[in-house]
């Protein structure tokens, strides 16, 4: 019983995910869960990122590739540190805290009742959508960010005449 994450791009990716725990305790600010990162994921690998029974649960995940050419992202946000962790989290106060930590979109994944195992996909091409597994969810990038080229960058000299 358990979350998975698989790779079907051709770049590495990192995942964070956020859920709540009750080990966590109850805080009047925000939400406080466990968020783990970041998970890394070759080309083709899948990984389990949460033991247990998943069914009946809201987990909410990021996930970018290693050049953050690629995103996944919603729009629940979170301050995640810049490094790996996994602990108890305050969603919303923890961040301001943390000197070595950015903002991302969480998306949220609410798995249905009776799912021992579950599993996102990640791809970049809507002909790879195709499945008819219910425990598995394809999902493409919220975004793709293009990086300017060098000679984009360059000013353009008048031409002499």
């Amino acid at each position: 019983m358990s979350l998975y994450f698989r790779n079907s791009t051709n770049s590495t990716i990192q995942v964070a995910i956020f859920y709540h725990a009750s080990r966590c305790g109850f805080v009047f600010v925000g939400q406080t869960g466990i968020l783990s990162t970041w998970y890394r994921l070759a080309p083709g690998q899948t990984r389990e990122v949460v033991t247990g029974n998943v069914g009946d649960r809201t987990i909410y995940y990021y996930a970018e590739s290693v050049s953050r050419n690629l995103v996944w992202s919603g729009s629940f946000p979170i301050h995640v540190p810049n490094y790996n962790f996994s602990g108890c989290w305050i969603w919303n106060i923890n961040g301001y805290l943390c000197n070595n930590c950015r903002r991302v979109g969480f998306k949220t994944l609410n798995i249905q009742r009776g799912f021992v195992n579950f599993t996102v996909n990640l791809i970049t091409n809507s002909a790879q959508r195709k499945t008819k597994l219910k425990n598995v969810r394809m999902v493409l990038p919220t975004k793709r960010v293009k990086r300017k080229s060098k000679l984009n960058d360059r000013k353009k000299l008048p031409r002499s005449q």
